[in-house]
């Protein structure tokens, strides 16, 4: 239920945007959502399987992501501290924090 409210929800919000399912040898273990807008990606949504985590699988989705624009862009909630690790060891940094979220950014130094 949760999950069809939040798809319908982002939908809404980017109808062009690009789901993928994350697989490892073969056995599915996440969900991305990204959203392309000429050399930009916003990440809208990427869940790992708790079982998952930790495998640098998060770290190798953002290298490919960042590979293929100038800009990433992404919010995060404060609270997920994991994440935010993963995005700052990842060279994004915080553009905005509104309190609940954190909108953080990776720009290509070329």
């Amino acid at each position: 239920m949760q999950y069809m409210a939040q798809k319908q929800s982002y939908g809404g919000r980017f109808p062009g945007a690009e789901h993928s399912i994350i697989e490892l040898a073969g056995d599915r273990v996440g969900r991305l959502l990204i959203d392309r807008h000429e050399n930009n990606i916003h990440l809208i949504d990427i869940a790992i399987l708790r079982a998952s985590r930790g495998r640098g699988i998060g770290g190798f989705i953002l290298e490919k992501l960042k590979a293929e624009s100038e800009t990433v862009s992404l919010m995060v909630f404060t609270t997920n501290h994991g994440a935010i690790r993963l995005y700052r060891r990842q060279g994004f940094t915080i553009v905005n924090d509104t309190g609940s979220y954190l909108e953080m950014e990776w720009k290509n130094a070329r």
